[in-house]
Parts: C-alpha cells; structure tokens; sequence
C-alpha cells in the first residue's frame, strides 16, 4: 500500500480485504458441479462480499437440491467461455497489446 499511496503512511487499517478478481471473456458465470463432485463458483464483479456471499449460499442450495427463483436464474446465466490453451492464448492476447499500443490507450 505504501509504495503506492506514500501519502498514507499514518494512516492506521481498521480491516482490510483481499481476494482475487476474476473476469471471464463473455461476462458468462461459473457455476455448479465443474466435474463430478465438484462444485465451484466465481462471481465476475468488484463487489464479492456481497455477490459472492450470495453466490456461495445459492451454490450450498444447489448442492443439497434445493430450488428457488433465484436459483433457477442463476442458473440460466450463460457460462464463462474457456480460454484457448496455449500458445494460441499467448498469441492472441501479444496481438490484442500490440494493437492496443499502436492505436493509443484510448483504444482499450
């Protein structure tokens, strides 16, 4: 934090968060049983205290079979798109910033 806000050195943290954003290609959700017997699920969003309580509630319901409105929507979303393996993902994401940093910045 320091290192990038030196202006906040006496400045004393009540609580902290942290955590790792995650953003898929198509907005799409992951969620359910990714394989047998396991069950995974990944909110899309910078606010995980709330989405991501909600999130990993609705997944304890799907697990043991419940339903509900709100499930059954979760459950309709589309789900997040993989990412091509590699080298096809190097490649295309080396061309997406070789683009980005000859038109400008602006651009992304």
């Amino acid at each position: 934090m320091l290192a990038r806000w030196p202006q906040f050195k006496d400045v004393k943290f009540e609580h902290s968060w942290g955590g790792i954003m995650a953003f898929t290609t198509n907005n799409g959700a992951v969620f359910g049983e990714t394989e047998p017997g396991l069950f995974a699920v990944l909110t899309n969003d910078v606010s995980p205290m709330t989405r991501g309580a909600a999130s990993g509630r609705l997944l304890a319901e799907y697990m043991e079979g419940c339903e509900s409105e709100l499930l059954t929507s979760v459950l309709a979303m589309p789900m997040a798109k993989r990412l091509p393996p590699r080298p096809i993902l190097d490649l295309g994401i080396a061309w997406r910033l070789h683009a980005i940093h000859r038109a400008g910045a602006e651009e992304f």
